[in-house]
């Protein structure tokens, strides 16, 4: 049976992409595992600064989370100050705006 050679060029692309694919794996666990290719592993970054990025980057992605937080609505008894809500508290013949805290943080509205 003769083969046309689009069909000899898919196999060759097949082969060639095979090979190609296995190369990568075997580079790429070599580089996740190296211990078990008798290669001591490389530190380069410690523990602490590590911690330190993590908590950083959290961070950041927390006041990019509340910049980007669509502004509440007003429940009744609250109202919008300085684009922030506020809750008046009688307590007795005293009344007193306090702001309104989620998550350890005063809620954002919008002041129109």
């Amino acid at each position: 049976m003769k083969t046309s050679f689009a069909e000899k060029l898919l196999w060759a692309f097949v082969a060639l992409s095979s090979i190609g694919a296995a190369a990568y794996g075997y580079n790429r666990f070599k580089q996740i595992r190296p211990d078990l290719y008798g290669q001591p592993p490389v530190m380069g970054v410690s523990e602490s600064e590590r911690a330190a990025r993590i908590a950083e980057y959290q961070q950041k992605g927390d006041a990019l989370t509340r910049a980007a937080a669509p502004a509440r609505k007003l429940a009744p008894g609250e109202t919008c100050a300085n684009g922030v809500v506020v809750m008046i508290v009688r307590e007795g013949d005293k009344a007193e705006a306090r702001p309104v805290i989620e998550n350890q943080q005063p809620v954002r509205c919008e002041t129109r």
